[in-house]
């Protein structure tokens, strides 16, 4: 997405506008498209960008308090996800679906959202504790939402 698709974007909003240079204000997986982007193409980015702003962004999580993360960033396990996603040529994880998301706000509802925060403590946050629960409804709303493997490959 950092070397194809932000740069698509950039080039129309400068078309558009008639800019030579643009700010970026860009949140989590926004922010990785541009690291990814800028490491790989940095020329492309230096020409085109003025100012980039990173909200949450998630560099790297080999020291990231969930286990499960921690345990996927190690080199070993990176290099063993990279060839059976090339194997089985899957690309797209977690694809977005309605009908995914309308049971997991079935499943979010369940017990109070304790099924949802044993969920969010395996694969996105050590606490949930800390989690507006009663929001889960929304949240799952716009979940999955799907990623590129190679983006989880940059992360680790």
């Amino acid at each position: 997405m950092g070397t194809k698709d932000t740069p698509a974007v950039i080039d129309f909003i400068l078309d558009k506008t008639g800019h030579d240079k643009i700010n970026y204000i860009g949140h989590s997986e926004g922010t990785t498209q541009i690291m990814a982007g800028a490491s790989l193409i940095p020329e492309y980015y230096k020409e085109k960008m003025l100012l980039c702003v990173f909200l949450a962004p998630p560099a790297a999580m080999s020291n990231n308090s969930v286990a499960i993360l921690e345990f996927l960033a190690q080199k070993p396990m990176r290099l063993l996800l990279l060839a059976l996603m090339n194997t089985i040529k899957l690309w797209n994880l977690i694809p977005y679906d309605y009908v995914n998301q309308e049971h997991a706000i079935i499943l979010c509802d369940l017990l109070n959202g304790k099924i949802c925060n044993m969920i969010m403590s395996v694969f996105c946050d050590a606490d949930p504790s800390i989690d507006y629960t009663e929001r889960y409804d929304v949240y799952m709303s716009n979940l999955p939402s799907g990623a590129s493997f190679r983006n989880f490959y940059h992360y680790a």
